[in-house]
């Protein structure tokens, strides 16, 4: 029975996530529901690629029940998303890169058909753009170059053309998506919030020209708080738009900066407070949290995600306890 696949899916991730994927933003003395807590597979992948199943068992064991990817782990979709369900997890979102980068990274320059049948697949209901898509005459990668400084070099010329340009693909892409009852979304870095030359940064225009009925934001609340800017500030200013975020902490004395640069610290000893972020969450329509760090790492990734969700579990049921 082919056809209930789709109905399934959709009662998965409403069970996950406590409600619908799909809901709008609370509106008047409705309570907000408590975010779910998962992971960004990200972290995890090499084990993933390594041993799929017991890497999954292990994110189950520690008491998540989502993920999101960032690449397939060497799997196509479909069996990525049987084996995220063998675990008795959910897959509700999934990071693309705005072009084939030439890996085996998940690219929304696709046909839009094959978007909609990778998100069915691994049954997620949110597709999020990874990072900003390079201007048609971005510089070449250089021999050699490191990923991470490559996209900060693109980040430093982007103007506001450029970012106006991200913006109309996103809409265009949500237009087509919402069809298939998906959402698009946007990931942040720290390079949308330099100062364009123009006044404003690239965040603004991004907030200011999608349609909010048709784009969401995921944000990276380490990144933001990397450009030195407070997230919770953020999540108030534009209520609504926020639907998922990336838990992750900075260090106190790290140097605000756009240039990717970021270092990390345990969710309970760093820039970001929270318990106030996590209060800020609830209330401001963010649905879904996962917890990211990126690399280096200096331990077992596993035993990374162990310890922050047992920092951020006790926080969350807190929180939601003072709201009811």
């Amino acid at each position: 029975m082919l056809l209930d696949r789709r109905q399934w899916m959709k009662a998965a991730i409403a069970s996950a996530i406590g409600g619908s994927a799909m809901a709008s933003p609370h509106r008047g003395s409705r309570k907000p529901a408590a975010p779910s807590l998962g992971v960004q597979l990200f972290m995890a992948e090499e084990q993933a690629r390594r041993d799929l199943d017991a890497t999954l068992d292990s994110i189950a064991q520690i008491g998540f029940t989502t993920v999101e990817v960032a690449g397939f782990c060497g799997q196509t979709p479909a069996a990525l998303g049987q084996a995220i369900r063998r675990a008795g997890l959910v897959c509700t979102s999934v990071h693309m890169q705005g072009r084939d980068r030439g890996d085996d990274a998940p690219h929304l320059d696709r046909p839009v058909q094959a978007l909609i049948e990778d998100a069915h697949d691994l049954g997620a209901a949110r597709i999020v753009l990874a990072s900003f898509l390079f201007p048609d005459d971005a510089p070449t990668r250089a021999p050699n170059e490191r990923l991470a400084a490559y996209v900060a070099r693109i980040g430093n010329v982007m103007d506001a053309n450029a970012w106006r340009r991200n913006a109309d693909r996103l809409n265009r892409l949500g237009a087509q998506l919402a069809r298939a009852d998906i959402h698009i979304g946007y990931h942040n870095h720290n390079a949308e919030f330099a100062p364009l030359a123009d006044g404003g940064t690239g965040m603004d225009i991004l907030l200011r020209e999608t349609d909010p009925a048709l784009v969401e934001f995921e944000m990276d609340a380490g990144w933001v708080a990397a450009a030195g800017k407070d997230p919770i500030t953020l999540l108030r200013s534009h209520p609504g738009r926020f639907r998922q975020m990336h838990v992750k902490n900075v260090a106190r004395a790290m140097q605000s900066n756009f240039a990717f640069r970021q270092t990390s610290a345990p969710l309970d000893n760093g820039a970001i407070d929270w318990r106030a972020l996590l209060d800020a969450a609830r209330t401001n329509s963010v649905c879904n949290l996962y917890i990211e760090q990126d690399p280096p790492y200096s331990e077992d990734p596993l035993h990374i995600l162990r310890r922050n969700h047992d920092y951020l579990a006790p926080l969350m049921a807190r929180s939601a306890s003072d709201a009811s």
